[in-house]
């Protein structure tokens, strides 16, 4: 269950607050370590838009919030459980011209299954920033720049249990023309495992095609 309260006391100022109860039932071998979690604070923060004129702006975002990364493959929300992910600490973004960007610095949240007893710590990071704009050579295309980073400790792997330290530079292309749309996104990725060296890379993609004239327009993907 989640309850949300936003406020808008001024034009360049907000206030959101979000409540979260989550209780499992009925999975085979019992909830996992994200499952439960009575009730707790999701997100709490507040906006101040220090800069706006035409279509640009600068915002400033300070306290508990969920963070959206690229197209999602990284850093989410966390709806595949059943609590949500969020992060304490700061995120600036905005708009300068063609331009969108995106600088964070937060703590992760860990889910604790009692009530409001949900906390962040130094040891457990995360850091990003993003770049992205519509590209003209590609008719209804977005290029994006992402770099997030982050650091958990006590993560487990197949190889064992430990501190997890990931550095990761991707891009994202995206966008739509007729009835084609596409969401591609690759990056590499570098770091260490409790002294072992991470290198790793990926690629996924989302390709559609909505079939014109049909009722209901079908999409194949």
């Amino acid at each position: 269950y989640l309850l949300h309260a936003d406020v808008h006391p001024a034009e360049r100022a907000r206030v959101f607050l979000q409540l979260q109860s989550a209780n499992e039932s009925g999975r085979i071998g019992g909830p996992r370590a994200e499952d439960e979690d009575d009730v707790d604070i999701n997100q709490a923060f507040v906006d101040a838009t220090l800069y706006a004129e035409g279509a640009d702006y600068f915002t400033l975002r300070a306290g508990r919030q969920e963070l959206e990364f690229g197209a999602s493959r990284l850093l989410s929300a966390r709806d595949g459980l059943n609590t949500r992910l969020s992060f304490d600490g700061l995120r600036m973004f905005g708009r300068h011209g063609r331009w969108n960007y995106n600088v964070t610095l937060t703590q992760i949240v860990n889910t604790v299954p009692g009530a409001f007893d949900n906390d962040s710590n130094r040891n457990n990071w995360y850091a990003g920033a993003s770049l992205w704009t519509p590209i003209e050579v590609i008719p209804g295309a977005n290029v994006n720049i992402l770099s997030p980073s982050r650091r958990q400790e006590n993560r487990q792997f197949d190889i064992g249990r430990g501190t997890d330290e990931r550095y990761t530079h991707a891009l994202r292309l995206w966008g739509a023309t007729g009835a084609w749309d596409y969401n591609w996104e690759g990056g590499i990725q570098h770091g260490e495992f409790e002294g072992r060296r991470v290198r790793a890379w990926y690629f996924a993609s989302d390709t559609g095609y909505s079939i014109p004239g049909r009722s209901h327009a079908p999409r194949l993907g």
